[in-house]
This record gives structure tokens, sequence and C-alpha cells, in this order.
């Protein structure tokens, strides 16, 4: 499928600097929203050892509840231990991963208001005006990239 934006450029209805901030804009976007996934998968991996180790921990097995919470039983049990070193690996993960996605983020909303505040300049020899709002609606509904407003 040849990309609307693409069609422009090779149209000549936009410059090289406008199709490389919009092409720069989509790239970032798509980074943005493969660590959001990977945030999500994390986040759940995060949830379902935690619902497992706290299973593990109150699963009966004791018989009364000082048993169950001591410490030294907890580390006794080898896939509590297990359960918790992949708990503590899979957070450190999740926290780099989210690390990751706000400098992602911040540098796609960069670009996007540079872009918008920018809009008169890098448009300004195109004529055709219902060119730019395709451009711009093409740009929201496949890539969900919005330019209209800050």
């Amino acid at each position: 499928m040849v990309d609307y934006i693409d069609q422009m450029y090779r149209n000549g209805e936009i410059s090289e600097h406008t199709y490389y901030l919009l092409n720069k804009v989509k790239e970032r976007k798509r980074k943005k929203d493969n660590y959001k996934k990977i945030l999500y998968s994390l986040s759940l991996m995060v949830l379902i050892l935690c619902a497992v180790a706290l299973y593990t921990l109150f699963d009966g097995q004791g018989t009364q509840a000082e048993e169950t919470i001591s410490i030294a039983n907890m580390l006794q049990n080898t896939f509590f231990t297990r359960i918790l070193v992949a708990f503590l690996g899979v957070f450190t993960l999740w926290r780099f991963a989210s690390k990751k996605y706000e400098e992602v983020d911040k540098e796609y909303e960069k670009l996007r208001i540079e872009i918008i505040e920018r809009s008169q300049e890098l448009w300004s020899h195109t004529y055709d005006k219902d060119s730019v709002v395709q451009a711009y609606h093409t740009l929201k509904q496949d890539y969900d990239i919005n330019l209209y407003h800050k």
C-alpha cells in the first residue's frame, strides 16, 4: 500500500524537510506504541507473578498463621523462591521499559508539537490546502497522530 504522504512527496506537493519530519513522527509513534505493548505485557506478568506468589503463601500448607508468613518458611519453599526471583526480574524489566517509554513519549510529543507550531512554515509552498488537511487526516486515521492540536 502506498502511503499518502509518500505519494505527496513524489508528486512534489510537500518539501523534503516536511516529508522527513512526517516520517520521523510516524517512526516515533510506532516506537512509542511498541514500548506501550511491552509495558502492558510486563505489567500483566508482574500481576500474574504476584497472584501466584500470594497463592503459594496462603495455599493452606501451614497450619498456623505465623508458620505461613515466616521468612524462613517462605525461602525454604523452592517454588516460592523461584517465583520471587522471577518477580524481581520482571519488575526490573518493567521499570526499565517504563523509563524508556517515558523517554520515547517525550521525544514523540516534542516532535509532534514542533510540527504543529511550524505548520505554516512547513506547508508554506503548498497552494492546495485540501492536501494539507488530507495529509493530517491520513496521519490521524492510519497512525493515530494528531497534528491539529497540541
